[in-house]
Formats: structure tokens, C-alpha cells, sequence
């Protein structure tokens, strides 16, 4: 299922989860229960109780999960900047491939 909206509530069954893409900024309220939030390649893990919130800082996807029974959270898209990604600079192989210079002649 894909929802493409500021806002979304999601019911979720005990052990029942939900992957969320392009998420960062997004704040993830818990409305109801306990939420486990966990982001791919983060070492943190991320629990919620009724009443708590979290925004998400990555651009790596997002499952919340429902922890010790049903859980409801409450999905706020873009409700925090982003960290800035570091700028990739173009053309930094053209000069890393002009920095070794011309090969050297082999031994005839």
C-alpha cells in the first residue's frame, strides 16, 4: 500500500508492522500502546508508550512495529527539517584520475 499524505493514522495488530520510505523529517506520534521504531543501518532501537514521539533523521527506511499488544501511531510528514546529506562534489574522480598523471612508459 502506498499513501502519499501529510498525515496518516496506522492501527497496527500486536507483532503487526509498517515500512515507511522517505520518511526523514517525518514525526511518528504513539496515539495508543507501545511502538518499536527501527531505521535500516541505525544501531538505535526506538520504543514509544502512548503520549511519546519521535522524528525521524534518516533517509533509510523505517519499520514500526507494535509491541505488547496493538499500538496506533500517528504519522507527520515533514514535520522537522532533514539533516543536510554532505553535497557529493562532481567530478572529484576526473581529478583523482588527473592526479596519477600519465602512466610510465613500460621497460622495452
Amino acid at each position: 500500500m502506498l499513501l502519499a499524505t501529510p498525515y496518516a493514522e496506522l492501527s497496527l495488530e500486536h507483532n503487526q508492522l509498517a515500512r515507511v520510505t522517505d520518511a526523514c523529517g517525518t514525526r511518528v506520534d504513539c496515539v495508543d500502546g507501545h511502538a518499536w521504531i527501527t531505521i535500516d543501518g541505525d544501531p538505535r532501537d526506538i520504543v514509544l508508550a502512548r503520549g511519546e514521539s519521535f522524528v525521524v533523521d534518516s533517509t533509510a527506511p523505517v519499520i514500526v512495529h507494535a509491541l505488547q499488544g496493538p499500538a496506533a501511531v500517528a504519522l507527520h510528514a515533514r514535520a522537522a527539517r532533514c539533516p543536510r546529506r554532505t553535497a557529493r562534489r562532481t567530478g572529484s574522480w576526473r581529478r583523482w584520475i588527473m592526479s596519477l598523471g600519465t602512466p610510465a612508459a613500460a621497460p622495452a
